[in-house]
């Protein structure tokens, strides 16, 4: 009967498995001449990394330990095993690792605070610095030091208060305290020499997020809750550091990794050990961007999709990106985020969506600019010249008013702001008042007045459009723009039943007026300026 090799193997970077008889995983081999303590390459989770043999045993088929068909197998041995008696120090190998670490400082405060195993502490004069950067795999400089003439290719750099040298892994910290940085060194050795782990910059994290960062330290016990409280669709970038007791298993850390990136199969996860706190438990400090959902379909920043009568405001942030309008129409399980690069709206959980939605709107923002006006060309504007003026309500555009001006063929827009929400900035000479307009447009503000008497006659027809906002259009302008109008209003209200469209109809010409208006401009061969 045939026998099968099978070898119990830790992972080189759970340097704690080794020594406290944690679970091993079997893996089969066909090697004749592999033993315990050789060094090999397996595969773990999809990804090729450095395991050890702990023990070596063979079976036949009807006994194997672990099924033959689903048993991953040794791809190579990496290093033949030199049976030395072991070092030991407390739970840990003193001397698992074959890499050095060398530190360079530009001054001689540090020499005498810092000891450290397998480790050199050199000051920047010294003459045999080549040949220790030759030999040591960690390099951490402090201060001015240059050592960007050597050879940096499969170092790990960590420059401190220094940005010159930059090796195949590069840290760079700005430290302001002596203690800071002693224990930033402190926290790349333990990581590096006893987890095997590259631990994170804790100091630089902030910049990493580009500033949109949002932070939680949560027990390990307490990860469920983690899950819950983390939107998954909205964690681009994800470090997780953990606060570990000196007796932790790199077995248990790992898993909960692992669940996280499985949670979080959207996201970037870094996570790193940097130091060995005193706690009494396993402590998950997760730092995560969570400024925007991404699309599943193209993988670009999803746009929060805002319902209900814009402002001002929230109309520049939609022009800039920031946001999309989803229309005044506020119902239940609408969707939440919208892809400007797929135009699809999806739901909050990604899972369903709308594609090409809310394709009224049409770029209207983009093809129907107003523009700010002087408050000197303001008060050259005659009214006889005012096509379109809107009047503020209580909410959608409560800030000010929009109007359209005609010379011959050409229509120019103009917005005039600052009533409701005056801004400081602003410079004076922008600056018109509500009274002001009401003196400049006195048949404007008549209509404004006379807006609930449905047999109000002069210059302007006056529409309703929801929440006391108003439009006011004039008279020898109006039956050319009615029908544009009814044609808008009606492709929204469409979906509705007749007791849903009376109720809809005002606010729904506050969404689409200017889009009949550049309907209409296009028709007829007018200039919008």
């Amino acid at each position: 009967m045939k026998k099968y090799t099978y070898v119990s193997v830790v992972y080189d970077d759970d340097i704690v498995a080794k020594t406290i008889n944690e679970p091993s995983f079997y893996y089969l081999t066909d090697f004749e001449d592999i033993d315990i303590d050789d060094k090999v390459l397996v595969n773990r989770g999809g990804k090729d990394v450095v395991g050890i043999v702990i023990d070596v045993e063979k079976y036949d088929e009807k006994n194997v330990p672990f099924p033959i068909d689903k048993t991953k197998k040794i791809i190579k041995i990496l290093e033949k095993a030199e049976h030395v008696e072991e070092n030991k120090e407390g739970n840990y190998f003193g001397d698992s690792f074959d890499e050095y670490m060398l530190i360079i400082h530009d001054s001689n405060a540090i020499l005498d605070k810092l000891k450290l195993d397998r480790c050199f502490i050199i000051n920047n004069s010294s003459t045999n610095k080549k040949e220790l950067i030759n030999k040591c795999n960690v390099i951490v400089t402090v201060g001015n030091v240059d050592i960007t003439k050597y050879d940096l290719s499969n170092k790990y750099v960590i420059n401190i208060n220094n940005e010159l040298n930059s090796g195949s892994y590069t840290v760079i910290s700005y430290l302001a305290k002596e203690d800071d940085y002693i224990q930033m060194i402190k926290a790349i050795h333990y990581g590096l020499f006893y987890t095997g782990l590259i631990t994170i910059d804790l100091y630089d994290i902030v910049n990493s997020l580009n500033g949109r960062i949002e932070y939680k330290r949560i027990s390990a016990k307490d990860k469920d809750k983690a899950f819950k409280e983390f939107d998954s669709n909205k964690c681009k970038k994800m470090f997780i550091i953990f606060e570990a007791p000196i007796n932790s298993s790199l077995y248990e850390i790992c898993d909960i990794v692992d669940e996280f990136r499985d949670k979080y199969k959207n996201s970037e996860i870094s996570f790193g050990v940097p130091v060995v706190e005193d706690v009494d438990e396993l402590i998950m400090n997760i730092f995560y961007d969570g400024s925007s959902a991404v699309c599943p379909t193209c993988g670009k920043k999803l746009l929060n999709i805002v319902y209900g009568m814009p402002d001002t405001e929230t109309i520049e942030r939609a022009k800039r990106e920031e946001l999309f309008l989803g229309g005044c129409i506020i119902e239940d399980n609408q969707p939440e985020y919208h892809c400007n690069n797929c135009r699809i709206s999806y739901s909050k959980d990604l899972k369903s969506y709308i594609e090409e939605a809310n394709n009224w709107e049409d770029k209207i923002i983009n093809l129907f600019e107003p523009k700010k006006i002087k408050k000197e060309d303001f008060l050259k504007i005659r009214e006889k010249d005012v096509m379109f003026i809107t009047n503020p309500g209580r909410m959608g555009d409560e800030d000010g008013i929009t109007f359209v001006i005609k010379s011959g063929n050409e229509f120019s827009v103009y917005r005039v702001d600052g009533w409701m929400y005056p801004s400081r900035k602003e410079k004076p000479e922008y600056k018109i008042t509500m009274a002001e307009t009401a003196n400049q447009f006195p048949k404007w503000s008549e209509a404004w007045k006379h807006a609930n008497e449905k047999d109000y006659k002069d210059k302007y027809t006056y529409i309703y459009m929801g929440f006391g906002n108003g439009l006011c259009v004039d008279n020898d302008i109006y039956e050319a723009y009615k029908p544009y109008l009814d044609e808008e209003v009606n492709k929204r209200l469409d979906k509705y039943n007749e007791k849903e469209k009376e109720g809809m109809k005002y606010a729904t010409v506050f969404n689409v007026w200017e889009k009949a208006f550049v309907n209409m401009a296009d028709d007829k061969e007018y200039i919008i300026k």
